[in-house]
């Protein structure tokens, strides 16, 4: 790089020297013209090659804070560079593959400017359909150079960026509302069913008294509903490597916002639930599948079988998440169904056999179509 630039400057000093020998020898207003012209671009190239491009401010907007999965995404690029005139400013953000392969164009996160003493420039790309998960901006590079190409100068200007793409939560019409809502304890009290009356106790709430009896017995009488449990859901979604192996990923992408969809509708109608996917207690349950992989080594049937064993069954409700079914996660399901656990298994792409499968095993089964809108 040293050598090519010095070899550069010495062709350069030597058309200088023969520019002038020219214009002394030869004479007249068009040796010297060009003598004139030439000059001063030489100077520019030898003045550019000290100009310092860390100069040169950027930055980065995206156009949405809150990022979800398949929708795109607008970056503009802020550049803010010295009056110091420039023939041309060519400026490339750098981001990692995942979002590199989303562009709409592979050159559209590049751009050439012309700018001379203009001091703000300004691009703008989309990166269209967004992938769930983590995903990084790196820096952005900025090259410059002279006219005749003598002089090349590229620096990269650090400008790191992290962001979360979250899965897409979706509006299914599933039939969650014969779950009942938590109470301060397991059980809480059927309105619709009255089993009886009793004497008022202080704290019951007016609409409970029963004013007919009320009226005959001339004391306060209060009506006994009936009592239901309210069980305990445990959601589990299918991430095992065995499950999308020789299958597209995009199902398991699904999966993911299946799963995301069904917690969002169970804490918006406040139905009790555990997600043994969260590796800490606090965790937050979109942030973690965000980022979630199909890495699991173990089959799903395996994973469900070992969660289980870890729960009570008398106000356990199961809620499985999967695109895959095998004959090994049938007979797991078909063993719970057994000890009167109830199922729900969330099927994505599901073919007429899988579902005879699962019904086979006493499994409510909900069809997810493999893209929405099928």
């Amino acid at each position: 790089m040293i050598v090519e630039r010095t070899l550069k400057w010495l062709l350069s000093i030597v058309f200088i020297a023969i520019m002038y020998a020219y214009a002394m020898f030869q004479g007249g207003f068009v040796s010297w013209f060009l003598f004139y012209s030439v000059v001063p671009l030489i100077l520019y190239a030898f003045v550019i090659g000290f100009f310092p491009l860390k100069t040169i401010k950027v930055q980065r907007m995206l156009s949405v804070e809150r990022l979800v999965a398949n929708e795109p995404l607008q970056v503009t690029i802020h550049i803010r560079k010295p009056i110091f005139p420039l023939f041309y400013l060519v400026v490339e953000d750098r981001m990692s593959l995942k979002l590199k392969i989303r562009l709409h164009d592979k050159t559209s996160s590049k751009a050439i400017f012309f700018p001379l003493f203009k001091r703000h420039l300004t691009f703008s790309y989309e990166v269209k359909s967004l992938p769930r998960g983590e995903h990084q901006f790196y820096s952005v590079i900025v090259k410059t150079g002279d006219l005749f190409g003598f002089i090349q100068k590229q620096t990269e200007i650090i400008l790191e960026e992290s962001f979360i793409v979250y899965p897409k939560i979706e509006s299914f019409h599933w039939e969650l509302t014969k779950l009942k809502s938590p109470v301060s304890h397991m059980k809480r009290q059927d309105m619709s069913e009255v089993v009886g009356i009793r004497e008022y106790i202080p704290g019951d709430r007016l609409s409970w008294i029963d004013w007919k009896a009320t009226a005959k017995r001339n004391q306060l009488v209060t009506k006994v509903f009936e009592q239901r449990e309210v069980y305990q859901t445990l959601l589990m979604f299918d991430d095992s490597k065995l499950s999308y192996r020789q299958r597209s990923l995009i199902l398991f992408e699904r999966v993911v916002s299946v799963t995301a969809s069904l917690i969002a509708e169970m804490e918006r109608k406040n139905i009790p639930y555990s997600l043994p996917f969260l590796r800490e207690k606090n965790e937050n349950w979109l942030g973690a599948l965000a980022k979630v992989e199909a890495a699991k080594e173990i089959s799903f049937a395996e994973y469900v079988k070992n969660v289980v064993e870890n729960y009570s069954k008398k106000q356990l409700r199961l809620f499985i998440v999967t695109a895959h079914i095998t004959e090994e996660l049938v007979a797991q399901l078909k063993q719970l169904s057994s000890q009167h656990v109830p199922i729900h298994c969330f099927l994505v792409g599901a073919t007429d056999f899988d579902v005879r499968l699962l019904q086979s095993a006493h499994v409510s089964v909900h069809l997810i179509p493999s893209q929405k809108g099928e």
